[in-house]
């Protein structure tokens, strides 16, 4: 009862008996009548076709014992991902690539954070508390043409284009790229850029099944080398 009269209230412009049901949605009426949203009242987003609630993602993150503050939001990643993106201050040296598998053992997979943005210090309002207005955009730029390049050797290489995919300082030989947090259609970028770098056409089935830097390295190893090939071109 006391939740469906959270959520339901009367209707001031309805007749007797009439509700309105209270979304958490935020939005205002414009002049020319056109309704624009303004975001979620209580920090439910939609991700991947989930509900999820950030203060969930964001209660997870301040667990961590290195951890000293944090914020969530959906925002400052390129049109066509889904994610969240994540603000910490540590109290040793930064490590996103650990604070990303902390998250992935305790989180499902499409809760874990696309982006970890790591600050020296939390912007805060005049009351103290985390102005997340004034959180700095993530960066999403990467060098790539110095990322897997013909000097590095086949793992190497790989290792570079997983951690450059997933926004990371570095990743291990063995660290899965899904336990990370990355996503499938993240994935098929990197299989695109792995088969660039090491010319070769790798099997998306076979390489999902082996979705680490080493696992792809030896993939890639046992898959016939493709980059002088040229298009074949139809005769009319």
């Amino acid at each position: 009862p006391r939740l469906t009269a959270e959520r339901f209230r009367p209707d001031p412009r309805g007749g007797a008996g009439e509700r309105l049901y209270l979304t958490g949605d935020t939005g205002r009426l414009c002049a020319d009548g056109r309704l624009r949203f303004g975001g979620r009242r209580d920090g439910q987003v939609k991700l991947r076709g989930f509900r999820v609630e950030l203060g969930e993602i964001e209660a997870v993150i301040v667990s961590h014992p290195d951890v000293l503050a944090a914020a969530v939001a959906v925002r400052g990643l390129p049109p066509g991902e889904d994610g969240v993106v994540v603000w910490v201050m540590m109290a040793g040296a930064p490590d996103p690539g650990d604070i990303r598998r902390y998250l992935a053992q305790r989180l499902p997979r499409h809760m874990v954070p696309a982006r970890i943005v790591t600050l020296d210090r939390m912007p805060t309002t005049a009351h103290g508390k985390i102005d997340r207005a004034a959180l700095p955009m993530p960066e999403l730029v990467a060098d790539h043409d110095q990322v897997g390049g013909p000097a590095d050797d086949p793992e190497t290489a790989v290792r570079r284009l997983f951690a450059d995919t997933l926004m990371l300082a570095e990743v291990t030989a063995d660290d899965d790229f899904f336990h990370l947090g990355g996503d499938s259609m993240r994935f098929v970028r990197l299989v695109s850029r792995v088969n660039d770098a090491l010319g070769v056409r790798l099997p998306l089935r076979q390489a999902m099944q082996q979705a680490s830097p080493r696992g792809l390295a030896e993939l890639a190893a046992g898959t016939p080398d493709v980059s002088g090939e040229v298009a074949s071109v139809p005769s009319a």
